[in-house]
């Protein structure tokens, strides 16, 4: 916006762009999706920048609408659209980007021979890879290693 004429930018023209974000006062990085390399995954449009470091954390907003299911003869159907918003979170690991899992297990190859130690402190904090705050404090807790 400039003045009170509003413009738009084509998405391909911009790599990333930052913002102060007066609810949480904090200010929020996203970069383009398209300009990594995925792993059996996919996004679209930009992912924002939770954690940039030696490895970095990236969230996407997937959003999702069902069509109504109403029918008289079934009482538990739906009468209007159902949408679902979902935050995805990725990880950037040597040079490529993978979907962030929600399991402990799964994500143990990301942090090396630091594992246990990235272990002992989710454990110790109480923390999992469901939050976004968690998953912020896991990447920077392991980036200070």
């Amino acid at each position: 916006r400039h003045n009170e004429d509003i413009y738009l930018i084509p998405s391909y023209s911009v790599s990333e762009f930052s913002f102060y974000d007066i609810t949480t006062f904090i200010e929020r990085k996203f970069t383009r999706a398209d300009q990594f390399q995925y792993v059996k995954t996919n996004a679209l449009g930009f992912l924002e920048v939770l954690v940039d470091g030696k490895l970095s954390a990236f969230s996407n907003h997937e959003i999702d609408v069902y069509p109504a299911s109403y029918s008289v003869s079934l009482s538990g159907s739906h009468r209007s659209n159902s949408i679902v918003w979902e935050e995805v979170f990725f990880v950037q690991w040597e040079n490529k980007v993978y979907l962030l899992s929600r399991k402990r297990k799964e994500n143990q190859v990301y942090f090396g021979n630091k594992a246990d130690e990235v272990w002992s402190f989710i454990r110790n904090n109480g923390l999992n890879y469901k939050r976004r705050k968690d998953i912020i404090s896991i990447f920077e807790y392991y980036n200070s290693l």
